[in-house]
């Protein structure tokens, strides 16, 4: 069981270890309830579709405005995204 329990995960699609994409696969399966915003600087759609098939709620751009990001993770934080 998870030490932490967050509300929400700003998620890079690229690390070095494990990619977004399972990572949030793997914190979906552990905290259902848990939203997931996906940040990264990739503007291709395969990106978007595969972080909403692992279970994401939200995808921001890194090059968009500072506002959108932190209005995605409001609106997650507050179940405003669809799960």
């Amino acid at each position: 069981m998870p030490t932490f329990r967050p509300d929400v995960i700003l998620m890079d699609l690229k690390m070095p270890k494990l990619d977004g994409i399972e990572a949030t696969r793997q914190i979906k399966a552990e905290l259902p309830e848990c939203a997931i915003v996906v940040l990264t600087i990739f503007h291709d759609d395969t990106y978007l579709f595969q972080a909403i098939r692992a279970g994401a709620q939200g995808y921001v751009l890194k090059d968009g405005p500072p506002e959108q990001t932190v209005e995605v993770i409001r609106a997650a934080a507050c179940s405003g995204l669809p799960s």
